[in-house]
């Protein structure tokens, strides 16, 4: 196969390089159907049983990721007066109609809970009353400890927790962007607001990780064309060298594209640990012929020698890692199952392109 392969490259040269040319541009296409998304219950197969619980937890109780809205006010006290204690319960009331949200909890719960209460459960008090002393005076009575939860003891920060049921970073960012808009809307300037918690800063991160993912994959590429040119000191031998590098990373976000595979936080550093691999096989060949180059010999006699040499070597190694690779396959975490599927298919795409394009390249010349 070694053979068959380089010799082709050899013979036609520029039919594999129009031939090739023409297929990455295919399935490169693919590449803008990528979607940046995280989605944590993904993760696990459909019949993994964390994913069952979840799922089961959320059909029968409230969504188990969760949001922080959180209160600030001017002065201590602020935060219990009727006009603040209204403007929470207005969020609420706004926060329980949206489809993301199956719940929300404040210190507005607990005042409207005790003047319910004080009124012999009559659900017309069911209400924040309209006087401030009255407040006061049901939290002073107040004997519990999980007010506090919701509320500091000076009454100037005050949180809102929510019950999410999804779990997607594009849906978390979605809702917190309702949720911006009403409160732009509606919150006055006496109350300073921010959106904090656990799925606030997992939308965070995915939206770093484009930004994060694209100065990988950028530096891990300047970086290994500044080596490549120091070490040739060539910068035709230097780009050369560069198309079975960037292969990996073609062929891996063009079969994401094609099968719907997301980016996110498991398969953003495939690419550039493909890249890292696929490397070495490139110095290996690519020496061999620069040395025999040097040495006096034509490009087509240097090309078959150092294939004969190193052409075995590389697809093996390319094998075995590939073999040790697939073994991730039976995971049942799906982020490992793509890290050894993706990292496979860039580690046969760099040999191919080793193997078949690298040699006609310089025998194009």
């Amino acid at each position: 196969i070694v053979a068959v392969l380089f010799k082709c490259g050899v013979r036609h040269p520029l039919l594999v390089i129009g031939v090739t040319a023409a297929l990455v541009g295919v399935f490169s296409s693919n590449i803008g159907k990528i979607q940046a998304e995280t989605n944590l219950l993904k993760f696990f197969f459909p019949e993994h049983k964390t994913r069952i619980a979840t799922e089961h937890v959320q059909q029968t109780m409230a969504g188990t990721s969760s949001l922080e809205l959180v209160f600030t006010s001017r002065e201590p006290g602020d935060l219990i007066s009727p006009g603040a204690l209204n403007q929470i319960r207005n969020f609420q009331k706004w926060a329980d109609s949206q489809d993301e949200i199956d719940k929300s909890i404040s210190v507005a719960d607990f005042v409207e809970e005790m003047h319910r209460g004080f009124n012999d459960g009559d659900i017309a008090y069911n209400k924040i009353p309209d006087n401030p002393g009255l407040i006061s005076q049901y939290l002073c009575v107040y004997d519990g400890e999980d007010l506090y939860d919701f509320v500091d003891q000076e009454f100037s920060t005050a949180r809102v927790s929510l019950n999410v049921n999804v779990h997607g970073a594009n849906e978390i960012s979605e809702l917190m962007g309702r949720m911006r808009g009403y409160l732009g809307q509606n919150i006055g300037d006496t109350l300073e607001w921010d959106i904090a918690g656990i799925s606030r800063m997992f939308a965070d991160e995915e939206d770093l990780l484009i930004a994060g993912q694209l100065k990988s994959i950028l530096g891990a590429i300047g970086l290994i064309f500044i080596l490549m040119l120091a070490l040739w000191r060539s910068w035709k031998d230097a780009l050369i060298c560069m198309i079975p590098n960037l292969a990996p990373i073609l062929l891996i976000f063009s079969a994401m594209g094609a099968f719907g595979i997301s980016l996110d936080f498991g398969t953003a550093m495939i690419a550039s640990v493909a890249v890292g691999i696929a490397v070495d096989d490139t110095i290996h060949v690519y020496h061999g012929f620069i040395y025999r180059l040097r040495s006096g010999s034509d490009a087509t006699t240097a090309l078959v020698r150092t294939y004969r040499q190193a052409g075995r070597a590389i697809t093996a190694t390319t094998i075995i890692l590939c073999t040790q690779f697939l073994i991730l396959l039976a995971a049942d975490f799906v982020p490992i199952t793509y890290f050894g599927l993706l990292t496979c298919v860039g580690l046969l795409a760099a040999l191919l392109f080793d193997l078949l394009l690298l040699p006609a390249v310089p025998v194009s010349y």
